[in-house]
């Protein structure tokens, strides 16, 4: 997700440096984009482990250090990088794997005995970009806590 002031980041230049999704050089001119932000969607899984989850979360895992890294690659063009790493989130592509007793066992370790909707996101996300979250930068915000057993 980029963003800023309402506009798409403009002026970035993306060059393939190798196959596959993470394989892009992303080139900024130093001051051109001042309040501008990168925000990337994470997960609570990159910290989190369970069964099975090693490709998922070891893939979040990874785009957590990515929003580090582009925030010291960036910081210079006034160009903000944020990871949100939200807990369980409602969803359609979610409520097609989850069974309904995981669902009710981790909505009752979140607050108010929920799981994560998707306006929560967008509040943070209001929120990061604005200018009360000018000293964010380069770091991972999570949404929810961890699920305990």
């Amino acid at each position: 997700m980029l963003a800023g002031g309402g506009q798409p980041l403009g002026g970035v230049h993306h060059e393939r440096a190798a196959p596959g999704p993470l394989g892009r050089v992303i080139r900024v001119g130093a001051g051109e984009h001042p309040g501008q932000r990168i925000i990337y969607l994470s997960s609570i899984a990159a910290v989190q482990a369970w069964p099975g989850g090693a490709a998922y979360g070891g893939a979040k895992a990874a785009l957590n250090v990515l929003a580090n890294v582009v925030h010291l690659e960036l910081a210079d063009s006034g160009i903000r990088t944020v990871a949100i790493a939200p807990g369980l989130t409602y969803s359609p592509g979610m409520r097609a794997i989850v069974s309904e007793d995981h669902l009710n066992r981790v909505a009752g370790n979140y607050p108010g005995g929920r799981i994560g909707e998707p306006e929560d996101i967008v509040a943070l996300t209001n929120f990061l970009c604005s200018d009360a979250a000018n000293h964010l930068s380069g770091t991972v915000i999570t949404v929810r806590p961890p699920v305990t057993r």
